[in-house]
């Protein structure tokens, strides 16, 4: 008897696309497309024309205005982010001895309720 044995073939990885593929594809999207509005932080209303102009930066036609601010905000988020990072690392540690003496606490309770249980019989 033969055994028949399925072998799967796996298919390679696609090429990634080349400079000018990517290029064209910046150039058609729209200037709503939520790679160019993503970082957009809600307290700034942004305009088509502010959009307009990150689109053309990142598509490589540098207006030259608002560059400085869009690295300001840019490093803003970066500081906060780095900040609520350590903040988090600090809760996560104090609420790790909150469980630990919230387990110690209930060992006691534990031992509590079982020396009252044998001095009641």
């Amino acid at each position: 008897m033969t055994s028949k044995s399925k072998s799967k073939l796996i298919q390679s990885r696609p090429e990634p696309p080349g400079l000018e593929d990517v290029k064209s594809d910046l150039e058609r999207a729209p200037n709503t497309d939520v790679a160019f509005t993503y970082f957009a932080s809600s307290a700034d209303s942004t305009s088509s024309e502010e959009t307009g102009q990150k689109r053309s930066k990142s598509s490589g036609k540098d207006t030259g205005s608002g560059s400085k601010s869009d690295i300001d905000i840019c490093y803003t988020k970066v500081i906060k982010f780095l900040e609520l990072n350590e903040e988090l690392k600090q809760s996560q540690e104090s609420l790790q001895e909150q469980c630990n003496d919230l387990q110690e606490l209930g060992q006691a309770v534990k031992e509590q309720v079982k020396s009252l249980r044998t001095q009641m019989t």
